[in-house]
């Protein structure tokens, strides 16, 4: 495994470490959902359908565009377009995700590596994330 993936698994450790407690002191004041637990996890789902209804809508439109004999191009540019447009969809992933993971306790990197690791040994068994596993 290089070190330039070493120094970028270290420096993501800091950043999801922040943004776990980060997310945890705002749940603290702002979290209407206190207990059990699994009504939290229950709320997170609910706003993970609305997202993904939200992510449903912008990929809808393009199928149609599509079938509708609209230029690849032109409907990827546009979905392009779309995306910035709503690039409050990946922040309201992450603070869900914050949530969750400070719920079942667990370090978000350590989990996400294992998810390269396994995916690598798939997708990309050459690469220097197969080393991870």
């Amino acid at each position: 495994m290089s070190d330039e993936l070493n120094d970028l698994i270290a420096r993501a450790r800091d950043g999801a470490s922040a943004i776990q407690e980060l997310q945890d002191r705002y749940d603290v004041v702002g979290w209407q959902i206190k207990d059990p637990s699994y009504a939290q996890v229950r709320h997170i789902l609910l706003h993970l359908m609305k997202i993904t209804a939200d992510v449903a809508v912008i990929v809808e439109h393009v199928e149609h565009e599509l079938h509708n004999g609209t230029d690849p191009t032109d409907a990827a540019r546009a979905f392009d377009n779309v995306l910035q447009e709503r690039s409050d969809l990946g922040a309201e992933l992450l603070f869900h995700a914050s949530q969750f993971a400070n719920l079942s306790h667990c370090n978000m990197v350590d989990e996400v590596v294992k998810i390269y690791a396994r995916n690598a040994k798939r997708f990309a068994p050459d690469s220097e994330f197969n080393a991870l596993g």
